[in-house]
């Protein structure tokens, strides 16, 4: 026989529904729609007492109570402990484990975008000689919503990015470091932080640790530019020739109608050419000091020479491609003139020393 709920017995099981919830529970309820968070409070803690395992009370706590007052370390606390009571309960038609995630967006958003409209305004009122006494105190107000923002939210890594050039303005080194080891902590390839780090470690005179940073970011941004030029100087800061070429020969790659580029290669490979050129000289002068002239440094002269009119011939090729694409970069045209004159120069010695040989 099939069994139909009559009104009452609907009502009888609507009431033990309601029955499950303490007093205490009820009561903070009526309070939040009254808009008395003080009393709301006070009968939520009580309600936990009389039902500690509840977690929709923790989670209303947190939402009506704390987040309106913007008691953020307290909103996030409780989430938490209604997270690890039981994340799957439903609430308003969706669970805690989805709404806590609402909820703490909303808050990074609005936390966030404090933080940043006051940077902009403070920004734009530094002027060349930094910060003055009251704008570092903004900016000091800043930082406290960044990390506000990320106490709420941490695995939004967009907040860090920002949180680290506020550092910079303020010429905080330790803040600046603590935020970006934290920021790589929780997200080990993110590329811009990745080239904070790299730039921070080549300030420091740490060159080699720089490019550990640099190589890491630029598979991560492939296409950046500025970051490749960076890694460039550094490899010749470190007189490896070779990595920078290699560097720009990526960023060649991603930007085959740069000028820049083009430029930077034709620069490297002359400073290749003129220091081949110099050793040869040097073996060239070694071997006529002998009579007769010392053969092997006459070979080490020829090789330094053929190497140097090879590396010239590349530079003039990436120093014309930069006239093609801008024809009238001054720059580029003088470069073009001293290459000429050292490889007349360098011309008049390979002759002398193709004369030495036996």
């Amino acid at each position: 026989m099939r069994h139909r709920l009559t009104l009452p017995a609907l009502l009888v099981l609507l009431l033990l529904g309601q029955a499950c919830e303490s007093k205490e529970f009820m009561s903070a309820k009526r309070w939040v729609q009254d808009g008395d968070l003080e009393q709301a409070e006070e009968y939520f803690v009580l309600a936990l007492e009389a039902e500690p395992e509840n977690a929709e009370i923790l989670f209303l706590l947190a939402r009506d109570v704390y987040a309106p007052q913007e008691r953020w370390a307290e909103m996030v606390e409780t989430l938490d402990k209604a997270l690890s009571i039981n994340p799957e309960h439903e609430i308003q038609g969706g669970t805690i484990e989805a709404w806590d995630m609402m909820i703490r967006q909303n808050m990074w958003t609005d936390v966030y975008r404090r933080g940043a409209d006051l940077y902009n305004e403070i920004l734009e009122e530094i002027g060349t000689a930094g910060p003055n006494e009251e704008q570092i105190v903004g900016l000091r107000r800043v930082i406290e919503h960044f990390l506000t923002a990320l106490e709420i939210l941490p695995s939004e890594s967009a907040t860090y990015q920002p949180l680290i050039f506020t550092y910079r303005q303020l010429g905080d080194k330790q803040g600046e470091a603590k935020a970006i080891a934290d920021a790589l902590e929780r997200n080990p390839e993110h590329g811009v932080i990745l080239m904070m780090a790299g730039q921070n470690a080549f300030t420091d005179k740490r060159p080699r640790e720089s490019l550990r940073y640099l190589e890491r970011a630029s598979k991560v941004m492939p296409e950046n530019l500025e970051l490749l030029q960076f890694m460039t100087g550094i490899y010749m800061e470190l007189d490896s020739a070779e990595g920078a070429l290699a560097t720009l020969e990526r960023a060649r790659r991603n930007s085959p109608q740069s000028a820049d580029v083009f430029f930077n290669i034709g620069a490297i490979y002359t400073n290749v050419a003129n220091d081949a050129l110099t050793r040869g000289q040097d073996n060239y002068r070694a071997a006529i000091q002998e009579s007769p002239p010392l053969q092997a440094n006459v070979k080490k002269a020829l090789q330094y020479f053929e190497d140097a009119q090879e590396a010239y011939l590349e530079a003039l090729y990436f120093m014309d491609n930069v006239l093609a694409l801008t024809p009238d970069d001054e720059a580029a045209d003088e470069a073009i003139r001293e290459i000429r004159d050292r490889k007349r120069r360098l011309d008049a010695l390979r002759m002398a020393v193709e004369g030495l040989l036996e």
